[in-house]
């Protein structure tokens, strides 16, 4: 070693001084002890820091999950269609518009179903009289037409055309009954006369065997000759075959007259019966009838559009007077309202642990400023199952909100929110204490540190 480096210099003799006063000086304050005042000041530090990390441990903050998404109804959007389709003849209402529940919202022309319907109503009247005519005629009664559903003329006209028709079956019917009672009553004088003959002929019979027997007696006692005999019995016997012959002509009288009273209760009997027949023919006609009205009722009711809900027409699809309508095509589509809305929001998967049916949520809309107008509390309906990537490739789960009211500000002044308004929604997933917030960075480093390769 060199002697020159061990060599204490004049400088270094004042900086080893300055170093002995100063151990010196700081070896007495330590013996000394703080004074109190710094006692007091270190007391008081501790326990601002106690106080603190007590009150940060049971002090809670709203954990919140945020999402975005857009507004839809919570009822279905009313497609208005019309089934037949026709020409427009009358706008009432433009696309943006509120309407009420039965409003009349268009009318499309209705003159061929009018006419249809009027038709239709006038052959139901025709057969509700023919069905009273039928029904007289069943029965054997006089005819009344019915007023049921017709104006007194119609009534008039209805009733002159089935009375005709009642006058001319009568006519007809009674015509032959008329002959069939000819008939008979011609049969029953054949049978009559027959009857008088055998009594005739019965009659004589007895006076011929009378003298036939005498005339008989006579020859047995010589008295007579034989050949008076004989011709006594010989008259005896046409007598008898005379009578033989009338009664098989009264039989056949009696015969005829059977078949005569058959044929009258026959034409009396087809009458009603055929009367009847037709009778549950018209009815059955009638109830096709009614139908076939109802039809026609519904197809001309149906002309005028009415709105189902109270709404916003969202979509119009015919603008033009005159313009023509499919069958069953969509004509005017309207949100319903008065509603809860419900809001479709995306939430990121790291996320979605967290999200349960029933949270709260504040659903801010991004058309109104939320610092001046607020939000829509709501709650969360429904979580879905599975996530879903979209065209960008993004991934998120579909959570939907259901708000308290479907508007924002007064009920009296409503900011009117529409469907597909896009909104920031804040659900609250829970609560949490301050100090784990602040120490959650710390707990997540000392777990992933010294782990690196």
């Amino acid at each position: 070693m060199n002697k020159n480096e061990n060599r204490i210099t004049p400088n270094d003799r004042e900086k080893n001084s300055a170093l002995h006063d100063f151990m010196q000086g700081l070896n007495l304050r330590f013996l000394k002890g703080p004074k109190k005042s710094q006692h007091y000041i270190l007391f008081f530090c501790i326990a601002c820091v106690c106080s603190l990390v007590v009150w940060a441990h049971f002090s809670k903050i709203d954990e919140v999950i945020r999402g975005v998404g857009k507004v839809i109804p919570s009822g279905k959007i009313q497609v208005i269609q019309h089934l037949e389709g026709g020409v427009i003849e009358k706008i009432l209402v433009r696309e943006g518009e509120k309407v009420t529940k039965g409003q009349v919202l268009m009318e499309i022309d209705d003159t061929s179903y009018t006419a249809l319907l009027t038709e239709g109503l006038l052959k139901k009247l025709a057969i509700q009289a023919k069905i009273a005519r039928l029904a007289a005629e069943s029965k054997g009664q006089p005819f009344e037409i019915p007023s049921e559903g017709a104006s007194q003329k119609q009534q008039v006209t209805y009733m002159k055309s089935e009375h005709e028709v009642y006058l001319a079956d009568q006519a007809a019917e009674k015509n032959r009954e008329s002959t069939a009672q000819n008939q008979l009553e011609q049969r029953q004088k054949e049978s009559l006369r027959a009857q008088e003959k055998i009594n005739k002929l019965n009659d004589s019979l007895k006076l011929v065997k009378e003298e036939y027997e005498m005339t008989k007696s006579l020859y047995q006692e010589g008295a007579a000759a034989k050949v008076e005999v004989l011709r006594s019995e010989r008259q005896v016997k046409e007598l008898m075959g005379d009578i033989a012959d009338t009664q098989v002509a009264k039989a056949q009288s009696d015969s005829a007259v059977l078949e005569a009273e058959s044929r009258l209760r026959e034409i009396q009997t087809d009458f009603r019966s055929k009367a009847a027949k037709e009778l549950v023919s018209a009815k059955a006609e009638l109830q096709e009838q009614i139908q076939t009205n109802i039809s026609l009722q519904d197809r001309a009711t149906r002309t005028v559009l009415r709105s189902p809900v109270n709404g916003i027409v969202n979509v119009m699809n015919v603008n033009t007077i005159g313009g023509t309508v499919k069958p069953g095509e969509t004509i005017i589509e309207i949100v319903p309202e008065g509603e809860q809305l419900l809001v479709e929001a995306k939430i990121l998967p790291k996320d979605i642990a967290a999200v349960h049916i029933g949270e709260k949520a504040i659903v801010k809309l991004s058309a109104y400023d939320f610092v001046i107008y607020g939000g829509l509390n709501g709650t969360v309906q429904n979580v879905g199952a599975d996530s879903i990537t979209d065209k960008e490739g993004k991934t998120f789960y579909m959570a939907t909100i259901l708000t308290e009211k479907d508007y924002l500000g007064t009920e009296k002044k409503p900011l009117r929110i529409l469907p597909g308004m896009m909104a920031q929604i804040d659900i609250l997933a829970g609560k949490r204490s301050l100090l784990s917030y602040i120490l959650k960075p710390l707990l997540r480093g000392s777990k992933e540190a010294l782990r690196e390769r």
